[in-house]
């Protein structure tokens, strides 16, 4: 039974500390009607503000998966007790997944005022 632990905490560790990479954070759920009493030129100021923070996060994100799979292949080659450290870090996914939600909002705000013709 002793022999199964350690295999088992690993194998979860390495499934729930890896950050993900940015392109498969997916958009929460931001409904359209924050955005249906703006103009489209507030719309267009909104978006480009947007697009620079999911560009930010984007790429912390990004560094973030990266840094979590160099890691993850010395902890296990070298030394596995680092693995606990890779749930340490701060993941952006959360926020990224909100910014990506809003962007999607503001796209679909746009499109029925007939902002993006």
């Amino acid at each position: 039974m002793k022999k199964l632990i350690l295999p088992a905490l690993v194998g979860s560790l390495l499934t729930s500390a890896c950050a993900q990479k940015a392109e498969k954070v997916t958009a929460s759920y931001v409904p359209t009607t924050l955005y249906s009493g703006e103009s489209c030129k507030d719309l267009r100021l909104e978006q480009a503000r947007i697009v620079a923070q999911v560009n930010y996060l984007a790429g912390e994100q990004d560094k973030k998966a990266q840094n979590d799979a160099v890691a993850m292949g010395v902890g296990l080659v070298l030394f596995w007790p680092a693995l606990f450290l890779m749930a340490a870090d701060k993941d952006e996914s959360a926020q990224l997944s909100q910014m990506k939600g809003q962007y999607d909002a503001i796209q679909a705000a746009g499109a029925q005022k007939g902002c993006w013709t």
